[in-house]
């Protein structure tokens, strides 16, 4: 059987299509920013002993793909608070201190370009937020960022 060569349009046709396409994923891919903590909050509530009010936003060109807040006590984590981007928590935040699992304590909205998120969470007895917040942040081309809150 002898190969036979395509009609040069279809060879043009397809070619300009690889071009488009390569460019446009090219394009795509050339973010290389970390997704951007515009907000943070992390405060006792003025009414109520125990309670803590949180809050922040979260920016980025290509969509967060992961947000990991912790409450760091020298070496050790103290508290965790994690923004939830898919699965069948999706839209919301859970909270927790390191030895026991985290509960749902507040949500986002917006989209995983633009979001703000917020809650309210009780800590156990006795325990005070004595840290430095630190935030990992991973978009869904792999650009990452840990960085401590001021």
């Amino acid at each position: 059987m002898k190969f036979q060569k395509p009609p040069r349009k279809t060879v043009l046709k397809y070619s300009a299509i690889s071009v488009v396409c390569i460019a446009g994923f090219a394009l795509y891919t050339n973010d290389r920013n970390p997704p951007e903590l515009t907000e943070f909050s992390f405060e006792a509530n003025a009414s109520e002993l125990g309670r803590y009010d949180f809050s922040g936003r979260l920016t980025d060109e290509r969509g967060i793909a992961k947000a990991y807040f912790r409450c760091m006590n020298g070496d050790q984590e103290q508290f965790v608070l994690n923004v939830a981007m898919s699965g069948s928590n999706r839209n919301q935040v859970s909270f927790g201190v390191v030895s026991r699992s985290p509960h749902w304590a507040g949500n986002w909205k917006g989209t995983s370009y633009d979001l703000t998120f917020q809650g309210q969470t009780n800590l156990p007895s006795g325990a005070e937020p004595n840290c430095v917040w630190q935030v990992e942040l991973v978009d869904s081309l792999g650009n990452r960022k840990i960085e401590a809150i001021k």
